[in-house]
């Protein structure tokens, strides 16, 4: 079975997608570009569930940083 989780930054830690929405502002002259998210998408399998989820607990994500998602709003 094919798991897939969805990683992404909170709030407070989004300089990457500030700083890649205003290049695209400026280079695409994209006038009306309110925001942008950024997604790490990870498909698992051949992992029993306690497995899993210490994977995704411990590895893919950064407490405190990162949000834990199983699809994408």
């Amino acid at each position: 079975m094919v798991r897939r989780v969805y990683i992404t930054r909170r709030r407070e830690f989004r300089q990457r997608e500030q700083a890649l929405s205003a290049e695209l502002s400026q280079f695409l002259d994209i006038q009306n570009l309110e925001g942008l998210r950024i997604y790490y998408r990870y498909d698992v399998e051949h992992l029993e569930e306690a497995t899993f989820r210490m994977l995704c607990e411990r590895i893919l994500i950064l407490p405190g940083r990162d949000e834990l998602l199983s699809e994408i709003p």
